[in-house]
């Protein structure tokens, strides 16, 4: 199988490089710069991508070549938010947007001739978004909105790649105990414990394994938690 993932060099998106090439994927790790521990997985590494630049769409096509793809997992992302509504500072909204989601459009236009029949795709969104309104809120206006935006793109997706033979699954890993999550706690925008958070590679091995569990009739599809139950977007 041959899967491209994005935000490949560090936290759940390294982990999740790490899984497939443990069983023997090919695999495309693309990121802004290489780590030594993406490099050190003899992946394929697509670096010099910027989610917020258009000229990623054509960068991805290129490392693709003419080889077909199985599997893109959008999940590249940043966190820039303010704890409180008082402290938002819009343009850091706009860069999760232009992240977050739009960066997983430029990404995806950039594969959508390389599809295999019976691909699938992963976008990494949040359970705080568009998908569970019981969740009191925390903050986290522009993540929030972003992924909202992302799981809006999935139904897209899931309609229009659908005659493809292309499936969708929008996934919320919830707390991951990574870099991102520990620097939002060191910068007090939240109280949550990394330490009560399951490892990248825990989240990651179960992500993957519902992504290869997806079916076209499930399509678009909701994983509440790495473990919970899949949900059909009807």
């Amino acid at each position: 199988m041959r899967v491209l993932i994005t935000g490949a060099s560090r936290g759940l998106g390294l982990a999740m490089c790490a899984f497939y090439v443990g069983r023997g994927d090919e695999v495309l790790g693309v990121c802004r710069t290489a780590t030594p521990e993406l490099t050190a997985l003899g992946v394929q590494v697509v670096a010099g991508c910027e989610m917020t630049d258009d000229a990623t769409t054509a960068r991805v096509a290129e490392a693709l070549g003419q080889s077909g793809l199985d599997a893109l997992i959008c999940n590249a992302g940043v966190n820039l938010d303010a704890p409180r509504l008082e402290q938002i500072r819009v343009d850091d909204l706009a860069r999760m947007f232009d992240v977050n989601a739009l960066g997983a459009v430029r990404v995806t236009l950039g594969c959508v001739d390389r599809f295999n029949h019976g691909a699938k795709i992963m976008l990494v969104g949040t359970g705080a978004s568009a998908i569970n309104l019981k969740v009191a809120s925390i903050g986290n206006y522009g993540y929030r909105m972003s992924k909202a935006a992302l799981v809006s793109f999935g139904f897209g997706l899931a309609r229009d790649l659908r005659e493809r033979g292309i499936g969708v699954l929008i996934c919320s890993p919830g707390p991951v105990d990574t870099d991102m999550l520990r620097g939002v706690v060191a910068e007090g925008r939240t109280s949550f414990d990394p330490d009560q958070a399951p490892s990248p590679a825990e989240v990651a091995a179960a992500l993957c394994t519902r992504l290869d569990e997806l079916t076209l009739d499930a399509s678009p599809c909701w994983q509440e938690t790495p473990t919970g139950e899949l949900v059909t977007l009807d």
